[in-house]
């Protein structure tokens, strides 16, 4: 049995997929650019056009979810971890490679989420240090 879309799918076609996927992905970007502009937390700097280029290249990861979830988590993942390593806010761009785990999750076996969830974690943790606690 085959999945419906409904009223997207009556609009769009067989591209529903491809379509949600671009909207999510330009979602999160303006998402992104504007949460960038508030006044980060003490510590963290705020977003300048390497900020702005990477908060693109998190979000736009998710284009290729659907057909390598793992591939796009870890692109996405490293992606962020370089942001904030470059000493940017997390919270900007948390969401996109949360959506990606969850991509991992409902697409791959449960032994294979685990490894990619403990990964990132350690890779994390590392990273953010006395700020996680």
């Amino acid at each position: 049995m085959r999945a419906r879309y409904g009223f997207l799918e009556r609009r769009v076609g067989r591209r529903g997929p491809a379509v949600v996927d671009s909207v999510l992905a330009l979602s999160y970007i303006g998402v992104g650019l504007l949460l960038g502009q508030e006044d980060p937390p003490a510590g963290w700097h705020r977003l300048d056009a390497w900020g702005v280029a990477l908060t693109i290249g998190v979000s736009l990861t998710l284009l290729a979810g659907r057909r390598a979830p793992v591939a796009a988590f870890a692109c996405s993942d490293g992606l962020w971890i370089l942001y904030i390593a470059c000493g940017y806010w997390p919270v900007v761009n948390s969401m996109a490679p949360l959506m990606g785990l969850y991509r991992v999750a409902s697409a791959r076996r449960p032994r294979t989420t685990a490894a990619v969830t403990e990964r990132d974690s350690w890779r994390l943790s590392a990273l953010l240090g006395d700020w996680a606690r």
